[in-house]
């Protein structure tokens, strides 16, 4: 099962890890997957991203719907904001015990799929994956 609403709102960085962080709070997530969705391949530095949050199976059935979509409000083009909710969403990832993953997406795929989630595409994007380490989404300082 989908949640067709996606959380959070485009480009509110903050607002929305927040959102997320309450949504699954008292959540047994260990052993979901966290899927980092982006638009841009090769070029992290302008990044956009969104999220799907796939719970294991023995959250399903706790109110926690088979795959929650997270609007694209994270990376660094959405400014320091979005670079720090980037990374504190791959923290919490971890913290909450999910497997990190990411793919690529078309421009107009990424926007459609992330605001208006159809459960095939989700779950394709699922099986299109690939685990990832979250170190990549920290923040990266430029020294001057």
């Amino acid at each position: 099962m989908l949640n067709v609403d996606p959380i959070g709102l485009p480009g509110a960085s903050l607002e929305t890890l927040n959102e997320v962080r309450s949504r699954f709070q008292g959540v047994d997530l260990q052993g979901g997957h966290l899927l980092m969705v982006t638009d841009t391949q090769g070029h992290r530095e302008g990044a956009r991203y969104g999220a799907v949050v796939v719970p294991p199976a023995s959250a399903q059935g706790l109110g926690v719907e088979r795959a929650v979509v997270i609007s694209p409000s994270f990376g660094p083009r959405f400014g320091v904001a979005g670079q720090e909710a980037l990374a504190g969403l791959a923290d919490w990832a971890a913290g909450a015990g999910l497997v990190l993953r990411e793919t690529v997406l078309p421009a107009g795929d990424f926007v459609r799929v992330l605001e208006e989630p159809d459960t095939r595409e989700v779950n394709r994007l699922v099986a299109a994956s690939n685990p990832v380490d979250a170190g990549i989404y920290k923040l990266q300082r430029r020294s001057d």
